[in-house]
């Protein structure tokens, strides 16, 4: 039994060195740079903003999720139409999905 604990200490110890961390972090910088040359730093922030209203909200009840969804919903259509230059359907999108997806991971973990 002794064998066995001090090589999984080994793999766990190895698993966490500094040389895999560093890797880690250079993985993830590579994906989150793929991702914003691919979406656009707009349109992930409109996601986040209707991801996080969403879950400020969360730790109320279900009505008030799925009323914070609609706001969401609207008060993007509103801006776009009425506040920015040029109405950007994929902002809209982005901002209905990021509540969308908030909403639906808020029901699945209750």
């Amino acid at each position: 039994m002794g064998i066995f604990l001090k090589l999984i200490g080994s793999k766990i110890k190895s698993m966490f060195s500094k040389a895999s961390i560093s890797n880690f972090f250079d993985s993830a910088e590579k994906h989150l740079a793929m991702i914003t040359n691919k979406f656009g730093m707009g349109k992930l922030l409109h996601f986040f903003v209707g991801a996080f209203a969403v879950a400020i909200v969360s730790s109320l009840n279900a009505y008030w999720v799925i009323g914070m969804a609609i706001v969401i919903s609207v008060a993007s259509y509103v801006k776009e139409r009425f506040i920015d230059d040029v109405f950007d359907k994929k902002d809209l999108n982005a901002s209905i999905l990021g509540a969308v997806i908030a909403t639906l991971i808020y029901f699945l973990m209750k």
